[in-house]
């Protein structure tokens, strides 16, 4: 039986058998028939209700049971139909509402300018139309060179505003300065951008010599002028030497280790990023008196423009 959505239960004066053959030539599906006296009540389901009342005329219908009964039930009740229109109208209310505004995106530095201007949007707000795309408007008129991308949608009574913050450029700046060698060295090769190379790979050159021009000369003999940009890499060389007194020896072994870390470590200060160790000599390894000294020499692949 269907009772839980909802069945009407129905009287007519007719006999069971009268009953079953109607029911049966009608196609309606009947629950609980029982016969009192000369009449004999019966449930059916709602949907068949016109079914039923065509198929027996002298029918009367006693009650609605069931979810759908309940509902029929209620609506006849004043006190329901204002409670429905009021809740109606009270999610109508709440649809239009505004009470938050929530900002996503990295930057708060984005985020504080996006809600100084909100504050020209104050909360709580209510409106037949949602302010989103205004917001929308504004910031990406107020805030165009702050942001990349800007989304503005409402969800219930929140208005969520999600943006990505525009990527600075940072404009270089071209200088016309030659590069000078600030060590000796062998070249090794040339990261050049701009610039009139003076020097050949695979050249000695000593501190002070002019690597890159700014000035070059043409065929006719006049100079123009150049930016001058990029790098010059040259073999370098080093002596570190590392000492410790022999009271803080344990072993001839430890000791050595100890000593080529210190100097490692001195000569890795001095590389910078794209700078690298050639190749390391030890030349001595000695104890004198009371001190154990170590003398390594080094090969490094350097930018000999930078001091």
């Amino acid at each position: 039986m269907n009772k839980i959505y909802g069945v009407d239960l129905w009287n007519i004066s007719m006999t069971i058998e009268e009953v079953f053959l109607i029911a049966q030539r009608e196609k309606i599906h009947l629950y609980d028939i029982q016969q009192n006296q000369m009449n004999v009540s019966f449930y059916a389901d709602v949907i068949q209700r016109n079914r039923v009342s065509s198929a027996f005329l002298r029918a009367k219908k006693i009650k609605t049971t069931g979810m759908i009964g309940f509902c029929f039930m209620k609506m006849k009740s004043r006190l329901f139909l204002i409670s429905c229109i009021f809740m109606i109208l009270v999610w109508f209310f709440f649809q239009h509402l505004t009470l938050k505004y929530e900002i996503i995106g990295q930057g708060e530095d984005i985020q504080t300018l996006i809600e100084t201007e909100l504050e020209k949007f104050p909360l709580p707000s209510w409106s037949m139309n949602s302010k989103a795309d205004e917001i929308q408007a504004h910031l990406q008129t107020k805030l165009m060179d702050e942001l990349s991308w800007l989304d503005v949608y409402q969800e219930g009574s929140v208005i969520k505003l999600m943006f990505s913050r525009r990527k600075q450029t940072d404009f270089e700046i071209f200088q016309s300065v030659p590069l000078y060698a600030t060590k000796s060295a062998i070249v090794s090769h040339f990261e050049l951008q701009h610039g009139n190379k003076l020097v050949k790979e695979h050249d000695f050159v000593q501190v002070g010599t002019l690597l890159v021009d700014s000035i070059l000369l043409d065929s006719q003999g006049m100079t123009h002028e150049l930016f001058v940009k990029g790098k010059v890499f040259g073999y370098t060389w080093y002596q570190i030497e590392a000492s410790m007194s022999k009271e803080e020896s344990i072993h001839e072994g430890l000791s050595f280790f100890r000593l080529l870390m210190e100097c490692r470590s001195q000569i890795g200060h001095s590389l910078d990023p794209g700078e690298k160790l050639i190749k390391e000599t030890i030349l001595q390894f000695q104890q004198n008196e009371g001190t154990i000294q170590l003398k390594v020499h080094y090969t490094l692949l350097e930018d000999i423009t930078l001091p």
